[in-house]
């Protein structure tokens, strides 16, 4: 990782997200509009498939792969919301930390279609542990979330995710 994933994810992301979302019940729907709730999208199940061969050396090269990658494409999008927080540009900043929610959520989806195949025990716990590290990340109000120990469950993840699939 170029910068630390999580830290740079808290200042810019969820930070610019906070800040230009702090209040959204204090903004009135313009006139023809209605309001809507948001609702927090309900955990997903990884189903342990048992039938057929086994996938375990596909399945690490796919989870490997697509963690690197989205790795480097959320921290890429979080230090554009950085740069963009830094120059006052909260338009920018809240654009680009949208796009890095987008990308940890398809990351984590990844990562949940990975699982249900079949697989080592091992493997599908640590890509389960890595889902839930992830979803934690997402789900956790920024002013809650360690940045450092959130670091650090994503490198363990990546970590013992190596380890299994050596």
């Amino acid at each position: 990782m170029r910068r630390p994933l999580v830290a740079v994810l808290l200042a810019a992301a969820l930070t610019a997200t906070a800040a230009a979302c702090a209040h959204p019940q204090n903004i009135a729907p313009k006139p023809g509009e209605t309001t809507t709730t948001t609702r927090a999208n309900t955990p997903t199940t990884a189903r342990t498939t048992t039938a057929g061969t086994d996938e375990t050396e596909q399945v690490c090269a796919q989870a490997t792969s697509t963690s690197k990658d989205a790795v480097d494409q959320l921290t890429d999008k979080l230090e554009q919301a950085q740069t963009a927080a830094n120059a006052g540009n909260n338009a920018g900043a809240l654009a680009a930390a949208s796009e890095a929610r987008r990308i940890a959520t398809d990351w984590k989806s990844d990562l949940t279609d990975l699982a249900r195949r079949p697989i080592r025990a091992d493997v599908r716990t640590t890509l389960e542990n890595g889902i839930a590290t992830i979803d934690r990340i997402l789900t956790t109000n920024p002013q809650n979330l360690d940045p450092r120990q959130a670091e650090r469950d994503v490198r363990g993840f990546l970590e013992d995710l190596d380890r299994v699939c050596s």
